[in-house]
């Protein structure tokens, strides 16, 4: 049976010459021809939802402030060095609506994140529309669970734990032991203790369990060309795809 595409998905968006995770650098991603974005949320100490990876701004704005302990007000006044905003919730699914998602649940306000995006979901009636569009990452079981009850029909990638675990056990050749799920889709990256994990092996003990399996970062070209003579299904990537480059 032929392999389906990989699919390439824009890791925070491209930011060679943007910010990551601003209008700028998703703008750039789908210019150079990504159809999937993968990004952070977060919630403000006022509850609402905004985009970014790191809990404090320092790395990206050059402040200390930190998300969960700032209202959005004061966040969006905020310029970065390079004159890029933060990006909300809402002002991203207003501009990228017809694009899939994967959304990076992070654990610092993984409870608030979550019920935020139940209330806009029933605002809009979009709660199906965000179970097709939209995948989740969550950091811990607990939210995990928590976003099943709000959503029982989203779509969730392994977390780190069950990458960690399904990886380990295939690595030493005991893949029943990893607990591989069919339908869950799992990450590994290029090497593991010196390891190429690229490799044909690896991408058939996933997929004879019916798991779906995501290249993480490939930093190279080679790289990501490895994960698809491997037949991996997925690569999150901060480049570029190779058949655009």
């Amino acid at each position: 049976m032929q392999q389906d595409p990989v699919v390439w998905i824009s890791h925070r968006g491209y930011h060679a010459q943007a910010l990551e995770n601003t209008r700028e650098a998703f703008d750039a991603a789908i210019q150079a021809g990504f159809t999937h974005l993968e990004t952070d949320l977060r919630t403000t100490a006022d509850g609402y939802l905004v985009l970014h990876h790191d809990s404090e701004l320092t790395r990206t704005f050059a402040n200390p402030l930190v998300i969960e302990k700032t209202s959005l007000q004061e966040l969006l006044s905020l310029q970065s060095p390079r004159g890029h905003h933060l990006l909300t919730f809402e002002e991203f699914i207003e501009s990228y609506a017809g694009f899939s998602w994967t959304f990076d649940i992070k654990p610092e306000s993984a409870g608030p994140t979550l019920h935020g995006l139940y209330q806009w979901a029933k605002r809009q009636k979009a709660e199906s529309w965000l179970n097709e569009q939209a995948r989740f990452l969550c950091w811990s079981s607990r939210a995990e669970r928590y976003l099943y009850q709000l959503f029982p029909q989203a779509r969730t990638l392994a977390r780190e734990s069950e990458c960690y675990r399904a990886g380990l056990a295939v690595f030493s050749s005991v893949p029943f032991m990893g607990g591989i799920r069919s339908g869950r889709t799992y990450s590994i990256p290029r090497y593991f203790a010196g390891r190429d994990l690229f490799t044909r092996f690896f991408v058939d003990a996933y997929h004879k369990r019916g798991a779906r399996l995501l290249a993480y970062l490939p930093s190279r070209d080679e790289d990501a060309k490895a994960a698809i003579e491997a037949g991996f299904d997925e690569i999150l990537t901060n480049t570029l795809p190779i058949s655009i480059t």
